[in-house]
């Protein structure tokens, strides 16, 4: 099966917000997603993630669990104090 991508209208593209300590994924992850379409926000930083996600308001969020010192799972925590938006974890387990 062959998959085409196709960039849509300037106004209706998602906001991903793309949340990682490694500038080098945060590149790749741009890219990808800028070329399939999508308006991409990178930020390496737990708190400014909260900022640009209070902000821009992404339709979707690619959040590493793992960075340090606020931890993908403390940004989910208080970006549930102001977002309704539904979460779901890749792999599907909190450790």
């Amino acid at each position: 099966m062959t998959r085409y991508c196709t960039i849509q209208p300037m106004d209706a593209r998602k906001r991903v917000l793309v949340v990682d300590d490694e500038p080098d994924i945060l590149r790749v992850a741009s890219t990808i997603l800028g070329l399939a379409g999508y308006d991409v926000t990178t930020t390496t930083s737990g708190e400014e993630a909260l900022l640009l996600a209070q902000s821009n308001k992404p339709d979707v969020m690619l959040l590493d669990l793992l960075m340090q010192p606020l931890t993908g799972f403390d940004v989910l925590d208080k970006l549930r104090v102001f977002s309704q938006a539904a979460t779901d974890f890749f792999p599907p387990t909190r450790p």
